[in-house]
């Protein structure tokens, strides 16, 4: 998320000077009880951990399209 906006601020989009991204607790209680052993998992575990929304626009969208 921290690339995407600084190429919309380079690109001239409107970013704001502070970006919240919602905090989330993890505890190794729930790491445990969830069997989490890496990122994938977690990520599995928490969908909201992985791709941010934020600073997404049409072009952006297009360039990874056809970029990959």
């Amino acid at each position: 998320m921290a690339v995407r906006t600084a190429v919309s601020l380079l690109a001239g989009e409107t970013v704001n000077k502070y970006v919240l991204v919602e905090p989330t607790l993890i505890t190794r209680d729930f790491l445990v009880e969830n069997n989490v052993t890496n990122m994938d998992e977690l990520v599995a575990v928490l969908p909201e951990l992985g791709e941010s929304p934020l600073y997404w626009y049409p072009w952006t969208y297009r360039l990874l399209l056809e970029n990959q």
